[in-house]
Protein backbone atom coordinates (compact mmCIF):
# COMPACT_ATOMS: atom_id res chain seq x y z
CA UNK A 1 0.00 0.00 0.00
CA UNK A 2 0.96 3.61 -0.98
CA UNK A 3 0.45 7.02 -0.40
CA UNK A 4 -0.07 9.42 -3.08
CA UNK A 5 3.47 11.27 -4.49
CA UNK A 6 2.15 14.42 -3.40
CA UNK A 7 2.33 13.85 0.26
CA UNK A 8 5.46 11.79 0.06
CA UNK A 9 6.89 14.87 -1.52
CA UNK A 10 5.64 17.77 0.46
CA UNK A 11 7.17 15.75 3.71
CA UNK A 12 10.54 15.18 1.94
CA UNK A 13 11.06 18.95 0.91
CA UNK A 14 9.71 20.37 4.53
CA UNK A 15 12.20 18.47 6.01
CA UNK A 16 14.79 19.69 3.73
CA UNK A 17 14.12 23.34 4.18
CA UNK A 18 13.89 22.79 7.74
CA UNK A 19 17.20 21.07 8.02
CA UNK A 20 18.71 23.50 6.01
CA UNK A 21 21.63 25.92 7.39
CA UNK A 22 19.85 29.86 6.58
CA UNK A 23 20.69 32.54 8.34
CA UNK A 24 16.47 33.15 8.42
CA UNK A 25 16.17 30.18 11.09
CA UNK A 26 19.15 31.51 13.60
CA UNK A 27 17.32 32.34 16.41
CA UNK A 28 14.54 29.73 15.71
CA UNK A 29 16.54 26.25 16.07
CA UNK A 30 14.04 25.33 18.71
CA UNK A 31 11.12 26.08 16.61
CA UNK A 32 13.02 23.92 13.85
CA UNK A 33 13.88 20.89 16.08
CA UNK A 34 10.30 20.67 17.28
CA UNK A 35 9.11 20.82 13.39
CA UNK A 36 11.31 18.26 12.21
CA UNK A 37 10.06 16.04 15.41
CA UNK A 38 7.04 16.42 14.81
CA UNK A 39 7.10 15.64 10.79
CA UNK A 40 8.83 12.70 11.85
CA UNK A 41 6.02 11.94 14.75
CA UNK A 42 4.06 12.24 11.01
CA UNK A 43 5.62 9.46 9.38
CA UNK A 44 6.00 7.20 11.93
CA UNK A 45 2.06 7.64 12.69
CA UNK A 46 1.35 6.93 8.86
CA UNK A 47 3.49 4.09 8.87
CA UNK A 48 1.77 2.68 11.72
CA UNK A 49 -2.21 3.77 9.99
CA UNK A 50 -1.30 2.10 6.64
CA UNK A 51 -0.26 -1.28 8.44
CA UNK A 52 -3.04 -1.07 10.32
CA UNK A 53 -5.46 -0.45 7.01
CA UNK A 54 -3.49 -3.29 5.48
CA UNK A 55 -4.15 -6.29 8.14
CA UNK A 56 -8.05 -4.57 8.74
CA UNK A 57 -8.52 -4.54 4.64
CA UNK A 58 -6.31 -8.15 4.70
CA UNK A 59 -8.90 -9.43 7.46
CA UNK A 60 -11.66 -8.07 5.38
CA UNK A 61 -11.12 -9.83 2.63
CA UNK A 62 -11.43 -13.09 3.98
CA UNK A 63 -14.57 -14.44 2.42
CA UNK A 64 -17.33 -15.57 4.81
CA UNK A 65 -20.56 -17.06 4.76
CA UNK A 66 -23.62 -16.82 7.15
CA UNK A 67 -24.30 -19.46 9.21
CA UNK A 68 -27.98 -19.56 10.52
CA UNK A 69 -29.53 -21.98 12.92
CA UNK A 70 -32.77 -21.54 14.49
CA UNK A 71 -33.94 -23.89 17.19
CA UNK A 72 -36.26 -25.14 20.11
CA UNK A 73 -35.08 -26.58 23.41
CA UNK A 74 -37.07 -28.25 25.98
CA UNK A 75 -36.65 -29.67 29.50
CA UNK A 76 -34.46 -26.29 30.32
CA UNK A 77 -35.11 -23.54 32.66
CA UNK A 78 -32.43 -21.10 32.18
CA UNK A 79 -32.67 -18.06 29.96
CA UNK A 80 -29.52 -18.31 27.53
CA UNK A 81 -28.11 -21.06 25.13
CA UNK A 82 -24.39 -20.96 24.15
CA UNK A 83 -22.59 -22.46 21.10
CA UNK A 84 -18.78 -22.61 20.63
CA UNK A 85 -15.64 -23.24 18.49
CA UNK A 86 -12.78 -23.08 17.83
CA UNK A 87 -11.08 -20.84 14.61
CA UNK A 88 -7.02 -20.87 13.90
CA UNK A 89 -6.27 -21.69 17.68
CA UNK A 90 -8.84 -19.76 19.37
CA UNK A 91 -12.00 -20.32 21.11
CA UNK A 92 -15.00 -18.62 20.57
CA UNK A 93 -18.39 -18.41 22.18
CA UNK A 94 -21.82 -17.10 20.98
CA UNK A 95 -25.07 -16.86 23.28
CA UNK A 96 -28.55 -16.00 21.80
CA UNK A 97 -31.61 -15.37 24.61
CA UNK A 98 -34.07 -17.95 24.97
CA UNK A 99 -38.10 -17.12 24.30
CA UNK A 100 -40.64 -19.39 24.68
CA UNK A 101 -38.64 -22.10 24.31
CA UNK A 102 -37.29 -20.97 20.65
CA UNK A 103 -33.54 -19.49 20.20
CA UNK A 104 -31.63 -18.16 17.18
CA UNK A 105 -27.88 -17.59 15.75
CA UNK A 106 -26.38 -15.84 13.56
CA UNK A 107 -23.22 -16.37 12.93
CA UNK A 108 -20.24 -16.38 10.23
CA UNK A 109 -17.63 -18.58 9.18
CA UNK A 110 -14.79 -19.33 6.38
CA UNK A 111 -15.02 -23.03 6.04
CA UNK A 112 -17.49 -25.88 6.98
CA UNK A 113 -16.54 -26.15 10.29
CA UNK A 114 -17.45 -27.95 14.00
CA UNK A 115 -19.94 -26.20 16.83
CA UNK A 116 -21.26 -27.28 19.74
CA UNK A 117 -23.86 -26.62 21.88
CA UNK A 118 -24.08 -26.15 25.91
CA UNK A 119 -26.12 -24.68 28.71
CA UNK A 120 -23.68 -22.98 30.15
CA UNK A 121 -20.88 -20.74 28.64
CA UNK A 122 -18.01 -22.91 29.92
CA UNK A 123 -16.34 -24.37 26.49
CA UNK A 124 -15.66 -27.62 27.87
CA UNK A 125 -18.72 -28.14 29.56
CA UNK A 126 -20.14 -31.74 29.18
CA UNK A 127 -22.29 -33.00 27.98
CA UNK A 128 -22.93 -30.86 24.74
CA UNK A 129 -24.10 -31.27 20.91
CA UNK A 130 -21.52 -31.36 18.53
CA UNK A 131 -22.67 -30.43 14.82
CA UNK A 132 -21.05 -29.45 11.56
CA UNK A 133 -21.97 -25.77 9.96
CA UNK A 134 -22.13 -24.85 6.54
CA UNK A 135 -23.47 -22.25 4.14
CA UNK A 136 -27.19 -24.72 4.72
CA UNK A 137 -29.30 -22.97 7.69
CA UNK A 138 -29.42 -25.53 10.44
CA UNK A 139 -32.53 -26.68 12.76
CA UNK A 140 -32.26 -27.81 15.92
CA UNK A 141 -34.16 -29.73 18.80
CA UNK A 142 -32.47 -29.98 22.01
CA UNK A 143 -33.14 -31.26 25.55
CA UNK A 144 -31.56 -29.17 28.19
CA UNK A 145 -31.03 -31.66 30.92
CA UNK A 146 -30.02 -34.28 28.41
CA UNK A 147 -27.85 -32.55 25.20
CA UNK A 148 -27.00 -36.11 23.78
CA UNK A 149 -30.35 -36.65 22.72
CA UNK A 150 -30.14 -33.16 20.84
CA UNK A 151 -30.96 -33.58 16.66
CA UNK A 152 -29.24 -31.00 14.20
CA UNK A 153 -30.66 -30.99 10.54
CA UNK A 154 -28.53 -29.13 8.24
CA UNK A 155 -26.68 -29.25 4.99
CA UNK A 156 -24.41 -32.08 3.40
CA UNK A 157 -21.72 -31.25 5.96
CA UNK A 158 -24.18 -32.26 8.70
CA UNK A 159 -25.53 -35.21 7.32
CA UNK A 160 -22.04 -36.16 6.44
CA UNK A 161 -21.05 -35.82 10.81
CA UNK A 162 -24.26 -37.79 11.15
CA UNK A 163 -23.47 -40.88 8.96
CA UNK A 164 -19.96 -40.93 10.14
CA UNK A 165 -21.34 -40.79 14.40
CA UNK A 166 -23.19 -43.69 13.12
CA UNK A 167 -20.15 -45.48 11.95
CA UNK A 168 -18.72 -44.41 15.87
CA UNK A 169 -21.92 -45.71 17.23
CA UNK A 170 -22.28 -48.77 15.40
CA UNK A 171 -18.53 -49.56 16.30
CA UNK A 172 -19.07 -48.65 20.01
CA UNK A 173 -22.01 -50.65 20.11
CA UNK A 174 -19.80 -53.82 19.08
CA UNK A 175 -16.80 -53.02 20.92
CA UNK A 176 -19.16 -52.93 24.46
CA UNK A 177 -20.46 -56.37 23.61
CA UNK A 178 -17.56 -57.83 23.02
CA UNK A 179 -15.47 -56.39 26.45
CA UNK A 180 -19.17 -57.69 27.84
CA UNK A 181 -18.27 -61.61 26.37
CA UNK A 182 -14.41 -60.95 27.24
CA UNK A 183 -15.68 -60.47 30.95
CA UNK A 184 -17.78 -63.40 31.15
CA UNK A 185 -15.48 -65.71 29.62
CA UNK A 186 -12.55 -65.03 31.65
CA UNK A 187 -14.41 -65.14 34.85
CA UNK A 188 -15.39 -68.69 33.42
CA UNK A 189 -11.43 -69.42 32.48
CA UNK A 190 -12.67 -70.27 29.20
CA UNK A 191 -9.45 -69.33 27.62
CA UNK A 192 -10.56 -70.30 23.71
CA UNK A 193 -13.74 -68.36 23.57
CA UNK A 194 -11.59 -65.29 25.77
CA UNK A 195 -8.70 -65.96 22.11
CA UNK A 196 -12.01 -65.77 19.94
CA UNK A 197 -13.02 -62.24 21.26
CA UNK A 198 -9.25 -61.22 21.52
CA UNK A 199 -9.09 -62.05 17.86
CA UNK A 200 -12.71 -60.81 17.18
CA UNK A 201 -11.62 -57.29 18.54
CA UNK A 202 -8.86 -56.73 16.65
CA UNK A 203 -10.92 -57.96 13.92
CA UNK A 204 -13.56 -54.89 14.74
CA UNK A 205 -10.52 -52.46 15.09
CA UNK A 206 -9.23 -53.15 11.38
CA UNK A 207 -12.55 -53.11 9.88
CA UNK A 208 -13.61 -49.66 11.36
CA UNK A 209 -10.49 -48.60 9.94
CA UNK A 210 -11.43 -49.59 6.52
CA UNK A 211 -14.89 -47.90 7.04
CA UNK A 212 -13.36 -44.70 8.16
CA UNK A 213 -11.06 -45.26 5.62
CA UNK A 214 -13.69 -45.65 2.70
CA UNK A 215 -15.52 -42.87 3.99
CA UNK A 216 -13.17 -40.43 3.13
CA UNK A 217 -12.84 -41.93 -0.22
CA UNK A 218 -16.46 -41.52 -0.83
CA UNK A 219 -16.42 -38.18 0.79
CA UNK A 220 -13.53 -36.07 -0.94
CA UNK A 221 -15.01 -32.75 -0.67
CA UNK A 222 -16.46 -32.75 3.02
CA UNK A 223 -14.76 -31.15 5.65
CA UNK A 224 -16.15 -33.99 8.12
CA UNK A 225 -13.44 -36.36 5.96
CA UNK A 226 -10.83 -33.90 6.97
CA UNK A 227 -11.88 -34.01 10.67
CA UNK A 228 -11.39 -38.00 10.79
CA UNK A 229 -8.11 -37.81 9.50
CA UNK A 230 -7.28 -35.28 12.34
CA UNK A 231 -9.29 -36.99 15.22
CA UNK A 232 -9.01 -40.66 14.31
CA UNK A 233 -5.92 -40.71 12.04
CA UNK A 234 -4.00 -38.46 14.23
CA UNK A 235 -3.46 -41.59 17.00
CA UNK A 236 -0.11 -42.73 17.00
CA UNK A 237 -1.14 -46.33 17.36
CA UNK A 238 -3.15 -46.25 14.15
CA UNK A 239 0.19 -47.20 11.39
CA UNK A 240 0.54 -43.33 9.60
CA UNK A 241 0.30 -44.82 6.48
CA UNK A 242 -3.55 -44.89 7.29
CA UNK A 243 -3.78 -41.12 6.96
CA UNK A 244 -1.28 -40.88 4.73
CA UNK A 245 -3.68 -42.35 2.24
CA UNK A 246 -6.76 -40.57 3.54
CA UNK A 247 -4.84 -37.36 2.59
CA UNK A 248 -4.34 -38.70 -0.77
CA UNK A 249 -8.17 -39.25 -1.09
CA UNK A 250 -9.15 -35.15 -0.67
CA UNK A 251 -10.14 -33.30 -3.20
CA UNK A 252 -7.78 -30.46 -3.54
CA UNK A 253 -10.11 -27.38 -3.34
CA UNK A 254 -10.52 -28.53 0.43
CA UNK A 255 -6.43 -28.84 1.05
CA UNK A 256 -6.39 -25.30 2.42
CA UNK A 257 -9.71 -26.15 4.82
CA UNK A 258 -9.33 -26.26 9.14
CA UNK A 259 -9.24 -29.51 9.38
CA UNK A 260 -7.39 -30.69 6.06
CA UNK A 261 -4.46 -28.10 7.57
CA UNK A 262 -4.88 -29.80 11.27
CA UNK A 263 -4.42 -33.58 10.11
CA UNK A 264 -1.89 -32.46 6.81
CA UNK A 265 0.33 -30.99 10.21
CA UNK A 266 -0.58 -33.51 12.35
CA UNK A 267 0.51 -36.22 10.13
CA UNK A 268 3.75 -34.12 9.41
CA UNK A 269 4.71 -34.32 13.10
CA UNK A 270 4.13 -37.83 13.47
CA UNK A 271 6.18 -38.73 10.22
CA UNK A 272 9.40 -36.15 12.28
CA UNK A 273 8.91 -38.94 14.85
CA UNK A 274 9.60 -42.34 11.97
CA UNK A 275 12.95 -43.42 11.72
CA UNK A 276 14.42 -42.79 8.73
CA UNK A 277 11.84 -39.28 8.39
CA UNK A 278 13.24 -35.72 8.36
CA UNK A 279 12.79 -34.78 12.09
CA UNK A 280 10.61 -32.46 13.39
CA UNK A 281 12.18 -29.21 13.60
CA UNK A 282 12.26 -27.46 17.03
CA UNK A 283 14.13 -24.57 18.74
CA UNK A 284 15.89 -25.01 22.30
CA UNK A 285 17.86 -22.69 24.97
CA UNK A 286 21.99 -23.97 25.91
CA UNK A 287 22.99 -24.09 29.76
CA UNK A 288 24.53 -20.94 28.23
CA UNK A 289 21.20 -19.24 27.34
CA UNK A 290 22.12 -19.40 23.60
CA UNK A 291 18.83 -20.42 21.47
CA UNK A 292 19.73 -23.10 18.73
CA UNK A 293 17.74 -25.25 16.21
CA UNK A 294 17.90 -28.83 15.56
CA UNK A 295 18.29 -27.56 11.57
CA UNK A 296 21.53 -26.21 12.60
CA UNK A 297 22.72 -29.84 12.48
CA UNK A 298 21.63 -30.30 9.32
CA UNK A 299 24.03 -33.57 7.61
CA UNK A 300 25.91 -33.75 10.92
CA UNK A 301 24.87 -36.93 13.63
CA UNK A 302 22.61 -35.15 16.59
CA UNK A 303 22.29 -37.22 19.88
CA UNK A 304 19.43 -35.59 21.85
CA UNK A 305 19.68 -36.54 25.44
CA UNK A 306 15.88 -35.55 27.36
CA UNK A 307 16.41 -35.67 30.80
Amino acid sequence: MGYPQSLWSHIHLMLKIISRPSPFFKGVVYLREKIVTMLKSLLLISFSLAFYVLSAQTKTNVKTFPVKIEGKIRNFSGDYIYVHHKWEDQDYTDSAKIDQNKFAFNLKSVDPNMYWFTTTREINAQPNAIFFADKTPLKAKLVGDSLSYTTVEGGETQKDYQDYRKLGDDFAVKQQKLQADYTVSNQKGDMGAVNKIQLDYQELGTNYIADLKNFVKVHPKSAVSGYIIFKEFGNPSIPLENAEECLRYLDKSIENTKFVRLATKRVNDLKGTQIGAIATNFSQTTPEGKRINLSDFKGKYVLIDFW
